[in-house]
């Protein structure tokens, strides 16, 4: 959970992952089973949205997002992933609208308007 204590701080991780009753996600998969793939996968996408060049995004919109809309934007960040893995240099929103070249916008379902915009 490296990753995902970088990304939310200390303090959330300790009081809505590893706590004994948690009501986030990741800590009711956690306390179900501590290895489990749910938690390793998102901390694995998270580490690649701090440190990847081809991935931009606002990281204390992303840790929100993460904190509420969990599976929606999970599923977003893992094809933001996958697309930079592909070559692609993706924007996520909210800077999407603002990035500078030719872009493509693709609405994600949420309530939000998300939108990816990568450069060709």
């Amino acid at each position: 959970m490296r990753n995902l204590r970088k990304l939310f701080g200390d303090k959330w991780a300790e009081e809505e992952v590893l706590c004994p009753e948690p009501e986030h996600l990741l800590g009711k998969w956690r306390r179900k089973r501590p290895e489990n793939p749910v938690t390793k996968y998102t901390d694995e996408l998270v580490g690649i949205a701090l440190q990847a060049d081809a991935l931009k995004c606002d990281l204390s919109r992303l840790a929100s997002k993460l904190k509420g809309e969990f599976v929606d934007t999970l599923t977003e960040l893992g094809y933001a992933v996958f697309l930079t893995k592909q070559g692609f240099q993706l924007v996520m929103e909210p800077t999407a609208p603002e990035a500078v070249g030719p872009v493509a916008h693709f609405p994600k379902r949420c309530t939000t308007c998300c939108t990816f915009a990568f450069k060709f």
